[in-house]
């Protein structure tokens, strides 16, 4: 069976694909959607009837197709489509883009039409989309979807030229929840998208992932400096190769450990004695911190969460707060 996961599945967290309820003739046809790039798992393991999870692989030639058979699906409440050319793999310490996965971008009527089948499926309440190139007319089509209650889509390099696009989803009033990623936007832009979904109860909408850069350690400095900068580049390597496992799907993008990480980072920063630094580095912590108690919050929320994961991160949005703002009243005091 394929065994690709998409980081959607990674944030719902493992969970098997079909339950002990399910029939022979459910199985042989999720053996049949597997092979088209399609998995389909239960949402809640210990539930009769547990709502069902289909993400759908366009990178599967036979994916757009096997979404036909979504309909037999019982209980199917949340589709999740994505692009897998940002799945990777390891070799050694360095990470690469998977040679066995095509880089040429997905054909936008293969996505028309991969929504299309979704449009068909009327008890599906949520979707989510980890696809780079959607159009103004993709999102039409997703505004046309008027039962979603749950919406997220993550892409990279969306900026102010495209922005406008998005505000077409205001139309979709049952939205209880929205989640939109990635964005290279102004302030005014970003205040723009917020207020057309006023209405969302949960909406976020999130930074791209800050850049991380390493100090130069000159020869001359003194040793103590030296080993304080090789200790935050240390720090900063670990971080940006568990970003570039975020943004590959091979971890979540609230990942607690990752927070851990990103500790090191703010303490090693805070040794340097650096003003500038260190701010810098407490503002991407609680960007970061904010973006995973709102997955954890939601995560939870839907029972796919071990609550010990929610309050733990919690915790590190908590505490980047009070790191900030706290280091805030001391630029005051002097």
């Amino acid at each position: 069976m394929c065994r690709l996961l998409s980081a959607m599945i990674i944030a719902f967290g493992p969970v098997p694909l079909v339950s002990a309820q399910t029939s022979p003739a459910e199985k042989r046809l999720f053996d049949e959607l597997d092979k088209a790039g399609i998995v389909v798992f239960d949402l809640h393991i210990d539930v009769k009837a547990s709502p069902r999870i289909a993400q759908v692989n366009l990178r599967n030639p036979g994916a757009v197709k096997g979404m036909n058979r979504l309909r037999d699906v019982k209980n199917l409440s949340s589709v999740s489509i994505f692009d897998a050319t940002s799945v990777i793999i390891e070799s050694g310490t360095k990470i690469e883009p998977n040679p066995e996965i095509k880089s040429k971008p997905i054909a936008p009527q293969h996505i028309e039409e991969a929504l299309q089948r979704v449009a068909e499926l009327p008890h599906v309440t949520t979707l989510r989309l980890h696809i780079d190139n959607l159009s103004a007319d993709h999102l039409k089509r997703v505004a046309s979807m008027k039962q979603l209650e749950t919406l997220g889509i993550e892409v990279f390099d969306i900026t102010d030229q495209r922005i406008r696009d998005f505000h077409a989803l205001k139309v979709l009033k049952n939205l209880k929840e929205l989640q939109l990623a990635r964005f290279k936007v102004s302030p005014n832009a970003l205040a723009d998208l917020k207020a057309a979904f006023v209405h969302v109860e949960f909406a976020r909408f999130l930074k791209p992932f800050p850049e991380f850069r390493e100090l130069e350690i000159a020869a001359k400095e003194a040793p103590l400096i030296k080993l304080q900068k090789a200790k935050y580049n240390a720090a900063i390597a670990e971080v940006k190769r568990k970003r570039l496992q975020i943004e590959a799907g091979k971890r979540p993008p609230g990942d607690v450990d990752f927070l851990q990480s990103l500790g090191r980072v703010k303490d090693a920063a805070a040794d340097l004695g650096d003003l500038q630094l260190s701010k810098r580095t407490l503002e991407d912590y609680l960007d970061i911190a904010e973006m995973a108690y709102a997955e954890a919050r939601a995560r939870v929320e839907a029972g796919s969460l071990d609550p010990d994961q929610f309050h733990r991160a919690h915790y590190f949005y908590l505490d980047a707060q009070i790191e900030l703002m706290r280091f805030q009243k001391k630029l005051e005091s002097k």
